[in-house]
């Protein structure tokens, strides 16, 4: 149903908002664990959990390092209980660029798909296999949300736009990565220390299922790591912090 749909759509633009550059500005050994404080702050209180994110695959090829993170993230309000996300990070030696892909077309279609699989599931509802292809075959997906930077922008340097647009049946949802621009170096100190990072921020529009968001973004991403901390915030009021608290390094 229309109102259905709509609740799979909030889920979404949580997860999507949630979303952040992680980074030569990131870490190239498969196996390390990183763990992040993230509070998401409400009208009346906040919610503190804990974030993971592992390097579980690092491939290198002619300079070109693929790094795959998994990411498990809470979602206390959902009935999904988490979230885990695979996000891609390619670092570049001949430019010394990382270039972040925070999700393609066809993660995204995947993510719709997976969501309302789960919803069907928790509802006890009862769908056919045809109708469940059909809903598939209406899922299109199409652009990608990703972050590129290197250690010699300067600040003030803009980095380009970027565009996601999901179509399921007639509704449609679209994400945008705009106005995304470098601050310069910072040092910014978490509790797994303190760091010399690059400091960016962008702008992440969301419109789904009704609702048109616009939050803005600041990441400080320090190298051999990623980002070490990342806020969030809507209209001038905070709605998310997350800060690196411990490094737990390959064996």
């Amino acid at each position: 149903t229309s109102t259905d749909m709509k609740k799979i759509f909030t889920l979404i633009i949580g997860a999507v908002a949630c979303m952040s550059a992680s980074a030569q500005y990131i870490c190239l050994e498969k196996g390390t664990t990183m763990d992040y404080s993230m509070v998401l702050y409400q009208e009346k209180d906040s919610t503190v959990t804990t974030v993971k994110a592992t390097i579980f695959d690092v491939t290198e090829s002619n300079g070109i390092s693929t790094v795959l993170t998994q990411k498990v993230t809470p979602l206390p309000e959902s009935m999904f209980g988490e979230k885990t996300d695979t996000t891609t990070t390619v670092y570049n030696s001949a430019d010394k660029s990382t270039q972040f892909i925070l999700t393609t077309a066809d993660e995204a279609k995947q993510d719709v798909i997976d969501m309302v699989k789960m919803q069907i599931q928790a509802s006890g509802q009862s769908v056919s296999v045809a109708e469940m292809d059909d809903f598939i075959s209406s899922v299109k997906a199409k652009g990608e949300l990703s972050l590129t930077v290197n250690p010699d922008m300067a600040a003030g340097t803009k980095l380009p736009n970027k565009n996601l647009r999901i179509t399921v049946g007639q509704d449609v949802m679209s994400y945008n990565l705009w106005e995304g621009k470098v601050l310069g170096n910072e040092s910014v100190t978490t509790p797994a220390g303190t760091f010399e990072c690059l400091k960016v921020s962008f702008v992440n529009r969301i419109n789904a299922g009704g609702q048109n968001q616009k939050i803005d973004v600041t990441e400080w991403l320090a190298p051999n790591i990623g980002a070490v901390k990342v806020e969030q915030s809507m209209k001038g009021k905070p709605l998310m912090k997350q800060e690196l608290t411990k490094i737990v390094n390959a064996k």
